[in-house]
């Protein structure tokens, strides 16, 4: 079975899109908070230098009052772009004002009193907790609609979403062009192909980029909503396709998530005319357990995969490729997956991209 194929490293689901709009209202909310203290500085300094014969403490206050229903439109409009009525909302957003001036005095007693904190240290603290806390209560509650909850506020600064953040950014684009310059080096002729465990396509739409005599099509027990080649649903055993339906097939970071390797690969070399092309790991080396171990949590656990760990030695290999009934044509280990120094550590010989054919390739 293929349930922890490579189609479940990057998919797609709502969890990006309330990241994204959270991390856009906090923007917009504390661009604006801090427009308004800005103006609210320039604004008391002026009137107590004018020296109105009012107490400098009512000329603060009163300047403060001025902006109280300006920020709460603001708020209202664009940082939560909320249909609350304001009958509801103001008042609950005032009681949040005044909730955060109370922090905001004991954030800053225990920031200065207690951890005795450098000036400016304490005071970015005391405002970035109560800010934190007044956005939090703000959308949840003041200017709450329906389909708001605390899942979807917190959804971007929970592990799962900064790992998979992270790992994105760092690993995967570099992962895809790497590799797709690879397997456009391994397949030695144009032809049809089948991307088994293929995700989204990311990898094939780049390899057809570099390969425009290859038309590749994609297969796997997941179709995402938006994929970059057309994609065939399977269970996960048998692969819905006539033997030798393709030239070549490519199963790219799939064996080591499955039970059963050698089943898998056999069902591609049914279905490859003249070959396969395999790109995974090996269990070769210092630590090469530990550490491929730790690749895969990193670039699997945010997408909740199952991972067997499954990593096969070169012996292993070579049992697996006879059952299944294939040779071995090429056989590359350096990918250079990584940049410098990371490839010292996560390089080495952990990674492969092997040239397959099968057995009855002869009788073509």
């Amino acid at each position: 079975m293929m349930d922890g194929s490579v189609k479940e490293l990057h998919p797609t689901s709502a969890a990006p899109h309330a990241a994204d709009t959270t991390g856009r209202q906090f923007a917009v909310f504390v661009a604006i908070g801090a427009t308004a203290a800005l103006g609210f500085i320039v604004l008391s300094s002026t009137l107590v230098r004018l020296h109105t014969g009012l107490a400098d403490w009512l000329v603060s206050a009163g300047c403060y009052a001025l902006f109280v229903v300006p920020v709460y439109l603001l708020h209202r409009r664009l940082s939560f772009q909320s249909d609350a009525r304001h009958r509801q909302a103001f008042p609950r957003y005032a009681i949040v004002q005044l909730c955060g001036l109370i922090l905001a005095s004991l954030f800053s007693y225990l920031a200065y009193g207690v951890l005795a904190m450098p000036t400016i240290a304490a005071s970015l603290l005391v405002i970035a907790l109560t800010s934190g806390v007044n956005f939090v209560a703000l959308r949840l509650w003041a200017f709450r609609e329906a389909d708001v909850t605390i899942n979807s506020v917190l959804a971007p600064f929970k592990p799962k979403t900064i790992l998979n953040a992270a790992h994105d950014k760092v690993v995967f684009g570099r992962r895809v062009g790497v590799l797709s310059s690879h397997l456009a080096k391994a397949i030695p002729e144009g032809g049809r192909v089948l991307d088994l465990g293929c995700g989204d396509g990311s990898i094939a739409l780049a390899l057809m980029g570099l390969r425009d005599d290859l038309a590749i099509e994609g297969v796997d027990v997941l179709i995402r909503p938006k994929t970059h080649i057309p994609v065939t649903r399977f269970d996960g055993g048998a692969l819905p396709f006539e033997d030798k339906s393709f030239d070549y097939v490519t199963v790219v970071d799939v064996l080591h998530h499955t039970e059963a390797p050698a089943a898998v690969l056999a069902e591609a070399c049914r279905v490859a005319r003249k070959g396969i092309i395999i790109k995974d790991h090996l269990l070769d080396g210092w630590l090469a357990g530990p550490t491929l171990r730790l690749m895969d949590w990193v670039g699997n656990r945010g997408h909740d995969v199952v991972l067997p760990y499954n990593y096969l030695t070169r012996d292993a290999w070579a049992a697996a490729f006879s059952e299944a009934g294939c040779s071995v044509t090429t056989w590359d280990e350096n990918l250079h997956l990584y940049p410098r120094p990371a490839s010292m550590l996560f390089d080495r010989h952990l990674h492969f991209v092997a040239l397959m054919k099968p057995l009855h390739a002869a009788g073509v």
